[in-house]
């Protein structure tokens, strides 16, 4: 399994795919060696959050019997045996120029996606409908073998006592009920510009964002608004106390104009928090009949819902309910099953 996404100290949405996925499988009983793009062995030792059975069959690409290759992040390592490749997006095959990277990055991207498909996968894993539908929609794949394996939920999401999340809402300075949370890096694509002029209209309502800091557009927005007051930035946070902030919050606020799932949404619902997410077709797939969706453009309407949310304490806890029960159907367990049965299939057996 290529698990070079891991090597980062704080692994964000793949990394955390491919370290659950790893640890279900291993638990299953597959023997699973995680492998590499770099030449240099101790660069990649940085991945201290690796199973521990698995950091012991640690091997380069180019070391080792393969009996089947999980490509999980636009690589494929070419052989004469059976290749499994995950697709997560294919956000690179867009023109739009308000997607996070720039125009030489979207191109190697897209040149390392068409690689993959020229070594012939023997199948492949889209982690939603929506992304099923990119695969068939910018390649010539058979759409037999493309198998949709949705992510699970972490360990850490789970819904937190008052007297859990309290004493971490006092460290970042936040009341209950207080505040909105966005869960990722947060590039152009993710629409914070939305939630800055959303919030501009609540008074007293801030924003946490955990996981990066504000493009200079939506700095730039913040500051236009006098917002900064109202905003804390996270570059990374535990497990633990993201679940405690969710479990605290008013809601998660995710109105990405692009994914190819959103795992952010179905683990604030496991930790109770109310969704408010796009009615892009992955983040409506994530969220199900469980979130507030909004257009990603609807100033008003996300206005809107978040000041029902805060006001209808009735409305607000029929979400988080109906939330905990979406939530209850992604299980890592159930997508370690599942993508073992894909590698049986790849292997023919």
């Amino acid at each position: 399994m290529d698990v070079t996404p891991v090597w980062n100290p704080n692994p964000r949405g793949i990394g955390t795919y491919i370290i659950n996925l790893m640890e279900g499988l291993l638990a299953l009983g597959v023997e699973v060696h995680a492998s590499f793009k770099f030449s240099r062995l101790q660069r990649f030792m940085w991945a201290k959050r690796l199973p521990c059975f698995a950091k012991k069959k640690v091997i380069p690409f180019w070391m080792g019997r393969v009996e089947l290759f999980h490509g999980t992040n636009r690589y494929l390592l070419p052989g004469k045996f059976p290749k499994v490749l995950t697709v997560h997006d294919m956000v690179e095959f867009y023109d739009r120029t308000d997607f996070w990277f720039p125009p030489g990055k979207k191109r190697r991207m897209r040149e390392k996606t068409e690689r993959c498909f020229l070594l012939k996968p023997e199948a492949v894993i889209a982690v939603s409908e929506f992304a099923r539908g990119e695969v068939l929609r910018f390649t010539d794949y058979p759409a037999e073998k493309v198998h949709v394996i949705y992510h699970g939920i972490p360990k850490w999401a789970r819904p937190y006592s008052r007297r859990e999340y309290l004493p971490v809402l006092r460290k970042y300075g936040l009341s209950e009920r207080g505040f909105l949370v966005f869960v990722g890096q947060p590039e152009s694509r993710k629409n914070l510009s939305l939630v800055l002029r959303g919030i501009c209209g609540v008074p007293r309502l801030k924003l946490l964002i955990a996981g990066g800091y504000l493009e200079p557009a939506e700095s730039e927005t913040a500051t236009k608004l006098g917002l900064w007051d109202r905003i804390t930035q996270l570059p990374f946070v535990p497990g633990e106390e993201l679940g405690a902030l969710l479990s605290g919050s008013l809601a998660l606020v995710f109105p990405s104009k692009y994914e190819g799932f959103g795992l952010p949404i179905v683990e604030a619902m496991a930790c109770g928090a109310p969704v408010i997410t796009s009615t892009h077709p992955a983040t409506a797939e994530a969220a199900g009949d469980a979130g507030i969706l909004v257009d990603p453009h609807d100033e008003k309407g996300f206005r809107e819902s978040v000041m029902r949310l805060k006001e209808d304490e009735g409305f607000a806890l029929d979400i988080r309910q109906k939330g905990l029960r979406r939530a209850s159907s992604f299980s890592w367990k159930k997508a370690a099953s599942m993508t073992l049965e894909v590698y049986r299939y790849a292997a023919g057996r």
